[in-house]
């Protein structure tokens, strides 16, 4: 928003007017203002994006699972960030999903991880759909206090009305123990009663944006 020093009144008359400091402070320190969602120029379609993990248990018996409500955004200056509710946990049986909430993941004091990095930008705007992308995604992932460095192999997508795709061509593999949650999965795992449970986490995504009608080409 550009908003002009001076202000120019009738012909032969001048009259100069600063902008207040005050109010310029007021303007930045608004919370939310500034955030992500503001400054995002694509934003995620929630209804086609999905983010699943699979939990593998007495060695050979694999679980999906999925997160119901996370957002993401990508930036034009390159940078993308994912929120994840670890609340909206979803295994398929509610008891287990409690416990996931509770002993797992402990959402009382850890209701969230959160995923930045970069995304290769340039490259994706001169994306035409139908000549997809394969690329590597770099990022942080902060989960239950514990912040590890992750990449994403991923394969990236033009679509019609000003939306792309990212979605992962291979799992990222997520260990228990890089986010201190052996402890807690030791708790899961004795009180279903099994004989041991991965301590590797494999993950997936797809992950639809749509273009930002504010935002210019």
């Amino acid at each position: 928003m550009n908003i002009p020093a001076t202000l120019t009144q009738t012909p032969g008359r001048r009259r100069s007017r600063n902008i207040p400091f005050t109010f310029l402070f007021l303007l930045l320190s608004v919370p939310g203002l500034w955030n992500n969602a503001a400054l995002a120029n694509w934003r995620l379609e929630p209804e086609t994006s999905r983010l699943h993990f699979v939990s593998i248990k007495a060695d050979q018996v694999g679980e999906l699972h999925h997160f119901g409500n996370f957002e993401a955004y990508l930036e034009d200056q390159g940078e993308f960030s994912m929120t994840i509710d670890l609340t909206s946990v979803d295994t398929g049986i509610e008891i287990r999903d409690s416990r996931m909430k509770e002993l797992f993941f402990e959402v009382a004091n850890f209701e969230s991880a959160t995923l930045s990095g970069k995304w290769p930008v340039d490259k994706v705007k001169k994306l035409k759909p139908a000549h997809p992308l394969l690329t590597s995604l770099d990022g942080i992932l902060e989960l239950h206090g514990k912040r590890t460095e992750v990449r994403a192999e991923v394969i990236i997508q033009r679509l019609a009305d000003k939306r792309l795709q990212i979605t992962t061509v291979a799992p990222v593999l997520l260990t228990t123990s890089a986010f201190g949650l052996n402890a807690n999965l030791e708790k899961l795992r004795e009180i279903a009663g099994l004989p041991g449970i991965s301590k590797v986490v494999p993950v997936t995504f797809t992950l639809t944006f749509r273009r930002d009608q504010q935002a210019v080409e």
